[in-house]
């Protein structure tokens, strides 16, 4: 493991055996790609993409060097602590001081979904803090607090990857004493905080696909209650 530094912390995972050839590496990480022979197996081929996923939506990065007949080296760098706390201060240094804020949780940042939500939100007169995760929303209620800067709605997607879903941070951040709106979005019609979000503590619920019109009849629902 790497030394860990106030931004990152590397980690490295080495072995000796017979390596990669050159024209597999680019390869490793797709989904369902396997050099060997499958036989009877199935399944194979998914670990290495797993774990891509993973590491990525820590806001990390991992890379393969390898060399025939000498070995295998795996290379994961993953954001402190500290970073992430840096990063989410350096959102709220950039946020408009006379606007009501917004934070966005969706572990999706290149799909339209978050981006089309978070501009919305501008339009509509709103600051956004995002992030992918649960603690990242942890962290910016945190610093928030420390600040004596008041969120005044969370929009939490509840299906997140690797991190808990929106029904469990947002229970979490009522413990800490948020009293603001809140507001679940998921793309399974059939989860019950669809059809019970009350009784999760939402005020109201958003199914993906939206439409900007629903989304905006629903955050002016919510804002003026």
């Amino acid at each position: 493991m790497g030394c860990p530094s106030e931004s990152s912390i590397e980690i490295k995972f080495s072995d000796t055996g017979k390596g990669i050839a050159p024209s597999d590496v680019p390869k490793v990480f797709d989904p369902y790609f396997y050099s060997k022979g499958l036989g009877t197996q199935k399944g194979r081929g998914l670990g290495l993409s797993v774990v891509k996923a993973l590491v990525e939506n820590h806001g990390g990065s991992i890379a393969i060097k390898s060399r025939l007949n000498k070995g295998t080296q795996v290379i994961i760098n993953l954001p402190s602590c500290a970073m992430k706390r840096r990063l989410v201060r350096e959102q709220f240094d950039s946020l408009h001081p006379e606007k009501p804020i917004v934070l966005i949780m969706d572990d999706e940042p290149s799909v339209r979904v978050r981006t089309l939500s978070q501009r919305l939100l501008e339009r509509l007169g709103y600051a956004v803090i995002a992030t992918g995760n649960s603690m990242g929303a942890q962290f910016s209620y945190e610093y928030a607090c420390q600040h004596h800067v008041q969120i005044d709605l969370v929009l939490f997607d509840q299906n997140i990857k690797n991190s808990s879903g929106g029904i469990e941070t947002l229970n979490r951040l009522h413990q800490s004493g948020f009293n603001g709106k809140s507001v679940i979005v998921t793309g399974s019609p059939s989860s019950p905080v669809i059809s019970d979000y009350k009784f999760y503590g939402f005020d109201a619920r958003v199914l993906k696909p939206f439409s900007i019109k629903e989304f905006e009849k629903v955050i002016a629902s919510v804002m003026t209650e």
